[in-house]
Protein backbone atom coordinates (compact mmCIF):
# COMPACT_ATOMS: atom_id res chain seq x y z
CA UNK A 1 0.00 0.00 0.00
CA UNK A 2 2.91 2.35 0.65
CA UNK A 3 4.16 1.76 -2.90
CA UNK A 4 0.78 2.74 -4.34
CA UNK A 5 1.54 6.37 -3.46
CA UNK A 6 4.01 6.48 -6.36
CA UNK A 7 1.68 5.06 -9.03
CA UNK A 8 -1.21 7.07 -10.41
CA UNK A 9 -3.25 4.05 -11.54
CA UNK A 10 -3.84 2.89 -7.95
CA UNK A 11 -7.09 3.71 -6.17
CA UNK A 12 -5.44 3.62 -2.77
CA UNK A 13 -3.16 6.62 -3.11
CA UNK A 14 -2.25 8.08 0.31
CA UNK A 15 -4.45 5.62 2.17
CA UNK A 16 -1.82 4.55 4.71
CA UNK A 17 -0.69 8.06 5.75
CA UNK A 18 -4.33 9.09 6.09
CA UNK A 19 -5.03 6.02 8.17
CA UNK A 20 -2.05 6.64 10.46
CA UNK A 21 -3.09 10.23 11.08
CA UNK A 22 -6.60 9.16 12.08
CA UNK A 23 -7.30 8.82 15.82
CA UNK A 24 -9.93 6.14 15.18
CA UNK A 25 -7.19 3.84 13.86
CA UNK A 26 -5.28 4.02 17.16
CA UNK A 27 -8.51 3.69 19.14
CA UNK A 28 -9.33 0.50 17.19
CA UNK A 29 -5.87 -0.96 17.80
CA UNK A 30 -6.02 -0.06 21.48
CA UNK A 31 -9.52 -1.54 21.82
CA UNK A 32 -8.57 -4.83 20.09
CA UNK A 33 -5.42 -5.30 22.17
CA UNK A 34 -7.21 -4.31 25.38
CA UNK A 35 -10.19 -6.59 24.70
CA UNK A 36 -7.89 -9.52 23.92
CA UNK A 37 -5.90 -8.96 27.10
CA UNK A 38 -9.05 -8.63 29.23
CA UNK A 39 -10.62 -11.79 27.80
CA UNK A 40 -7.40 -13.75 28.33
CA UNK A 41 -7.11 -12.46 31.90
CA UNK A 42 -10.73 -13.42 32.60
CA UNK A 43 -10.24 -16.93 31.20
CA UNK A 44 -7.10 -17.53 33.24
CA UNK A 45 -8.74 -16.17 36.39
CA UNK A 46 -11.79 -18.36 35.87
CA UNK A 47 -9.60 -21.39 35.23
CA UNK A 48 -7.58 -20.77 38.38
CA UNK A 49 -10.35 -19.72 40.76
CA UNK A 50 -13.15 -22.04 39.66
CA UNK A 51 -11.47 -25.00 37.97
CA UNK A 52 -8.41 -25.24 40.20
CA UNK A 53 -6.22 -28.26 39.57
CA UNK A 54 -4.02 -29.84 42.25
CA UNK A 55 -0.95 -28.55 40.40
CA UNK A 56 -2.31 -24.97 40.50
CA UNK A 57 -3.02 -25.30 44.22
CA UNK A 58 0.47 -26.60 44.98
CA UNK A 59 2.00 -23.87 42.82
CA UNK A 60 0.02 -21.25 44.77
CA UNK A 61 1.14 -22.68 48.12
CA UNK A 62 4.79 -22.83 47.12
CA UNK A 63 4.76 -19.32 45.60
CA UNK A 64 3.38 -17.90 48.86
CA UNK A 65 6.05 -19.72 50.83
CA UNK A 66 3.57 -21.80 52.82
CA UNK A 67 4.23 -25.29 54.12
CA UNK A 68 2.79 -27.94 51.83
CA UNK A 69 2.32 -30.42 54.66
CA UNK A 70 0.03 -28.03 56.56
CA UNK A 71 -2.15 -27.37 53.49
CA UNK A 72 -2.79 -30.95 52.41
CA UNK A 73 -6.52 -30.75 53.20
CA UNK A 74 -7.16 -28.28 50.38
CA UNK A 75 -5.08 -30.36 48.00
CA UNK A 76 -6.96 -33.56 48.89
CA UNK A 77 -10.30 -31.78 48.51
CA UNK A 78 -9.45 -30.65 44.97
CA UNK A 79 -7.96 -34.04 44.14
CA UNK A 80 -11.09 -35.87 45.37
CA UNK A 81 -13.32 -33.73 43.13
CA UNK A 82 -11.14 -34.44 40.10
CA UNK A 83 -10.88 -38.13 40.92
CA UNK A 84 -14.67 -38.46 41.26
CA UNK A 85 -15.16 -36.76 37.91
CA UNK A 86 -12.65 -38.95 36.11
CA UNK A 87 -13.86 -42.16 37.76
CA UNK A 88 -17.37 -41.50 36.43
CA UNK A 89 -15.96 -40.80 32.95
CA UNK A 90 -13.86 -43.99 33.10
CA UNK A 91 -16.89 -46.09 34.08
CA UNK A 92 -18.94 -44.63 31.22
CA UNK A 93 -16.10 -45.27 28.77
CA UNK A 94 -15.70 -48.87 29.96
CA UNK A 95 -19.46 -49.49 29.58
CA UNK A 96 -19.32 -48.15 26.03
CA UNK A 97 -16.25 -50.26 25.18
CA UNK A 98 -17.83 -53.38 26.68
CA UNK A 99 -20.95 -52.84 24.59
CA UNK A 100 -18.83 -52.46 21.46
CA UNK A 101 -16.83 -55.61 22.32
CA UNK A 102 -20.06 -57.58 22.71
CA UNK A 103 -21.33 -56.32 19.36
CA UNK A 104 -18.08 -57.30 17.68
CA UNK A 105 -18.12 -60.74 19.30
CA UNK A 106 -21.69 -61.27 18.09
CA UNK A 107 -20.71 -60.30 14.55
CA UNK A 108 -17.71 -62.63 14.56
CA UNK A 109 -19.83 -65.48 15.94
CA UNK A 110 -22.49 -64.89 13.29
CA UNK A 111 -19.90 -64.84 10.52
CA UNK A 112 -18.23 -67.98 11.90
CA UNK A 113 -21.57 -69.83 12.01
CA UNK A 114 -22.32 -68.76 8.44
CA UNK A 115 -19.00 -70.15 7.20
CA UNK A 116 -19.18 -73.32 9.27
CA UNK A 117 -18.70 -76.45 7.14
CA UNK A 118 -20.86 -79.43 8.00
CA UNK A 119 -19.29 -82.96 8.03
CA UNK A 120 -21.51 -84.16 5.17
CA UNK A 121 -20.06 -81.42 2.95
CA UNK A 122 -16.63 -83.05 3.27
CA UNK A 123 -17.80 -86.22 1.47
CA UNK A 124 -16.52 -86.72 -2.00
CA UNK A 125 -19.29 -86.50 -4.60
CA UNK A 126 -17.69 -89.13 -6.86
Amino acid sequence: MWVSNYFEFSYTIYTIPTLHFSPIYYLTVFFCVGATFTIDLFMKGLEFNVFTSPADYLRLISSRGLDVEKNKEGFYKIYAQLKAKFVVEDIEREKYLERKREELAALVKKKHEKLKIEPEQHKNKD
